[in-house]
């Protein structure tokens, strides 16, 4: 499996996205980690049986250990700041428009229903398209008796047993290996959770549902908290953010220009013609170059250009103000006054460009909401009496409790107990919301109107208590 030229392509594309222009060591790729997503995997596995004794076949662990070495396969180039781009452009699209049918190619896709297929995939259908229709991938898994749909269906939670939070969860083996490795090639001591400790209380419900042991609920808090820190100074670090959004800036222009094609048509050719394998962080960097080098392209664009440019030469756009706080994840005032603030920069950036001269092109926001837990507080639900469990909320960690006369055990999200710190950290939202403006280092006066643009929209924005200038 690792052998195949769809997961060696995982070589060539970073985890991190641009991370690596702010932290020079973590450059580490999508390879590396999806080998280390296997393992934990593995470890997982195999300490669910032996706290549940022959509750899992050897076939069993192997299907889950091949789904978590897979997961990150359908990742694009630049991973998440691609995927953005092109969800945000070919939204609202039809599936055919603008595209010949995939089957054009022969037989190959007739088990599709076209009309049902979006207008682009995520990573994760994209994952499941590539081992379903990747002809050396499926060889390989065949050839050790391992159907493709038996791994989808770990995915899809329709494969042995309803291990997919295993997979899919708020810790799960995918964060367990993201949170070491990051903290490791990132120089932050984040991850340094008790792996061990967190990996032996791995356990099943009578239900068949993964949860941890109760002795396991003060390590699961601590991931959970070292999770929101390492988000908050690495992928959420200003520069970084900078960086990722005037990449998908760009991507979203190369897409309008024809310069790249990411519609699931254009994906399903790439697997049917094997070009898959080679669409990787390289690529895209060379067709920026290609951009770059052509003087009719460039500078018919001189914008693009700009930001083609600057994403090259690490000249990352500038952080005016930002408004950053921890809120009430159901306050609709708190949703209010967040809506309110990206409402404001709509309306006044064409102003601020007047005033300082900055091409209103050259403007940014950037905005995230980022909770603790998937989902919130269920304490109240629950003592209301029993409910179903529901997919998110399985997704949610989940401690083992026994109840009731007759024994058994079941288990209930980590929020749900009294002495969890997630308790009341699950009711928050990290929001945050960053103005970033691009100024061209060739012009001349560049942190002159670097503070007179930071002091135009502050002076906007002084009734926000929780801005930072």
């Amino acid at each position: 499996m690792i052998s195949t030229r769809v997961f060696q392509r995982l070589h060539n594309v970073y985890q991190l996205g641009l991370a690596h222009y702010v932290f020079p060591g973590a450059n580490y790729s999508r390879f590396a980690h999806s080998l280390g997503v296997c393992h934990i995997a593995g470890r997982l596995l195999a300490a669910i049986n032996t706290n549940n004794p022959g509750r899992l076949s050897d076939r069993d662990i192997q299907i889950y250990r091949l789904a978590a070495l897979l997961h990150d396969i359908g990742h694009y180039p630049f991973s998440h700041a691609m995927e953005h781009a092109i969800r945000g452009h070919y939204a609202g699209q039809r599936f055919l428009e603008g595209s010949p049918a995939p089957t054009e190619n022969g037989q190959k896709f007739h088990d599709l229903v076209l009309d049902n297929e979006p207008a682009s995939y995520d990573h994760e259908l994209m994952g499941k398209r590539i081992m379903s229709y990747d002809s050396q991938l499926i060889g390989a898994l065949k050839s050790h008796g391992y159907p493709p749909s038996d791994v989808i269906g770990a995915f899809a939670a329709s494969g042995p047993g309803s291990l997919i939070h295993l997979l899919s969860s708020d810790l799960d083996c995918d964060r367990l290996d993201y949170l070491m490795r990051t903290a490791h090639h990132a120089g932050m001591p984040y991850g340094a959770v008790d792996i061990d400790y967190i990996v032996g209380q791995a356990t099943v419900d009578d239900n068949g549902i993964f949860c941890f042991r109760q002795q396991g609920l003060k390590a699961a808090d601590h991931l959970l908290i070292s999770r929101f820190f390492d988000y908050q100074q690495v992928p959420f670090h200003k520069t970084v953010v900078a960086l990722e959004l005037l990449l998908e800036e760009v991507l979203s222009a190369f897409f309008a220009l024809g310069e790249i094609n990411c519609s699931a048509v254009d994906m399903l050719q790439d697997i049917d013609q094997n070009s898959w394998a080679s669409f990787d962080d390289r690529k895209v960097v060379g067709i920026f170059r290609e951009f770059l080098a052509d003087e009719q392209k460039s500078k018919a664009d001189p914008e693009l250009a700009l930001k083609v440019k600057s994403l090259l030469d690490r000249n990352p756009p500038r952080l005016l103000v930002s408004f950053e706080r921890l809120a009430d994840r159901n306050g609709s005032v708190d949703r209010i006054v967040y809506s309110g603030i990206l409402d404001r920069f709509k309306q006044n950036v064409g102003t601020w460009a007047q005033k300082t001269g900055i091409p209103r092109a050259r403007w940014m926001c950037w905005d995230t909401s980022f909770p603790l837990t998937k989902i919130g507080p269920t304490m109240s639900v629950t003592k209301a009496g029993a409910r179903p469990i529901e997919d998110e909320e399985e997704r949610a960690v989940r401690i083992l409790t026994s109840r009731g006369t007759r024994g058994g055990s079941s288990s209930k999200p980590i929020m749900d107990f009294d002495q969890a710190l997630m308790r009341p950290l699950s009711t928050q939202l990290y929001d945050a919301i960053r103005f970033y403006v691009l100024l061209d280092p060739a012009e001349d006066g560049m942190r002159e109107l670097r503070t007179q643009a930071r002091e135009i929209v502050a002076a906007d924005f002084k009734d926000i208590p929780f801005m930072v200038s």
